[in-house]
């Protein structure tokens, strides 16, 4: 027997939202790049100990799901600040 199986349900992933406050705005844009779904992974990866892997089938999703949405946090967060760095230069 594995611990999910033990542990009581999770609600489905599209139920869950992102329910932190950011003081950092920065982060708010960049979550919003992502659906519902890759929202709660980072969400349940967030809010404890464990891996994007581990998330990912916590909530009934695959390791690789959870590494997907890594590495598109990875991506949304380079675009941003590449385009905020655009954004300064133009300003000068």
């Amino acid at each position: 027997m594995t611990l999910r199986e033990v542990l009581p349900a999770q609600p489905p992933a599209d139920l869950i939202a992102l329910d932190h406050d950011f003081a950092d705005p920065r982060v708010d844009t960049v979550l919003r790049g992502l659906d519902p779904v890759e929202a709660a992974v980072a969400n349940l990866w967030a809010s404890r100990a464990g891996t994007w892997a581990d998330a990912a089938l916590d909530l009934g999703l695959t390791a690789a799901d959870g590494e997907r949405v890594r590495r598109k946090l990875h991506r949304l967060g380079d675009r941003h600040t590449a385009r905020a760095m655009a954004a300064a230069e133009a300003t000068r």
